[in-house]
C-alpha cells in the first residue's frame, strides 16, 4: 500500500470508494485528522515491502501504532 493513498483512505474511505465498509474514524477537525492519518499510514508503511516509495509527508510510526489500537482497527484488521 501506498502511504499517500492510505493517508487519503484514512481521511474519507466513502469518498474514494462509495460502497466502502471502512468507517470514518478520524474526526472532523481538518488539521487533527490529516495528521493522525499521516501517523497511521507511517505505521502501517512500516508493514510493508521496502520496495514501495516513501510516504510524502512525515509522520510519527509510534504514533500511529497508538491510534491504530486506541481507534480499535485491530477489530477488522489484523497483522498476524
Amino acid at each position: 500500500l501506498d502511504p499517500r493513498w492510505m493517508t487519503e483512505w484514512l481521511l474519507a474511505p466513502r469518498a474514494m470508494r462509495p460502497d466502502a465498509t471502512m468507517p470514518h474514524l478520524l474526526g472532523p477537525a481538518a488539521a487533527a485528522a490529516r495528521a493522525n492519518a499521516v501517523d497511521l499510514a507511517a505505521y502501517l508503511a512500516t508493514l510493508r515491502d521496502a520496495e514501495l516509495p516513501p510516504a510524502p509527508e512525515n509522520g510519527s510510526s509510534g504514533d500511529g501504532e497508538a491510534l491504530y489500537a486506541d481507534l480499535g482497527c485491530i477489530a477488522c484488521h489484523r497483522l498476524t
